[in-house]
């Protein structure tokens, strides 16, 4: 009998609140560990771990190259702000740490290509953390929607996002910070992600043909629907955003 592979152990990069909902996940399946944690402040990495229930095995560090540094770690998660994903994800990959990056995974495709050429020519995975693609209930809708005989032919696939932010969001979040996260709220809003991971996902398996992006300017919070995206397709379905 083959015995099971080894748990991949993980390197969590900062200490942003998203990674306390992949640890938990990251907790939950049997063949991944976290094995180190690093900060700018080791006091800061410390009370993340014991807030967050990591292992006591788990290495607390004061910097984030000692994560990179520690041959414990086979992968790192990246939920740092956008601004610094081109710096630490580059230099992963060069310390062969398997990537997950935190989305958006980059500021522009310049980056992101950097990123992919780093992991690609030294031989490890990237993936982004957009969990949708990977969802058990992404594979449900899709069995779903493709059975017309429950459904019909989906024409359309129109989607909103919208989250209010208070006063403490826009004092102190990186999304409204332009030297940490220059793409905004909107960088990280899921709507534009929901209506391309259907399409991603082939329940509309037509080719692209067209797709026009409109830049949003005076964004009223109060009002968030606001067209992002408009894609069409060769049969005649849209996607709208």
């Amino acid at each position: 009998m083959a015995e099971s592979a080894a748990p991949v152990r993980f390197g969590i990069l900062g200490c942003a609140n998203i990674a306390r909902k992949v640890s938990r996940a990251i907790a939950l399946v049997p063949n991944a560990t976290i094995s180190a944690v690093g900060s700018r402040a080791i006091e800061k990495a410390t009370a993340f771990a014991k807030e967050n229930g990591y292992p006591s095995t788990t290495k607390i560090y004061g910097s984030y190259e000692a994560v990179l540094d520690d041959p414990e770690v086979d992968a790192v998660y990246v939920p740092l702000p956008t601004s610094l994903h081109l710096k630490w994800a580059v230099l992963a990959a060069q310390k062969k740490k398997h990537v997950l990056l935190e989305k958006p995974v980059a500021l522009n495709m310049k980056e992101l290509d950097a990123i992919l050429e780093a992991c690609e020519s030294n031989g490890m995975q990237y993936m982004d953390a957009t969990m949708w693609m990977h969802h058990p209930r992404t594979a449900k809708m899709k069995e779903f929607l493709s059975d017309s005989q429950r459904f019909g032919q989906l024409k359309s696939v129109h989607s909103t996002f919208a989250y209010l932010g208070n006063s403490e969001f826009l004092k102190n979040d990186i999304r409204i910070k332009a030297d940490l996260d220059a793409l905004g709220a909107l960088g990280d809003a899921d709507a534009k992600f929901a209506a391309k991971h259907v399409v991603m996902s082939n329940f509309l398996s037509y080719s692209k043909i067209n797709s026009q992006n409109n830049a949003v300017k005076n964004l009223d919070m109060t009002f968030p629907e606001k067209i992002l995206d408009v894609s069409s397709f060769s049969e005649g379905q849209i996607t709208v955003v």
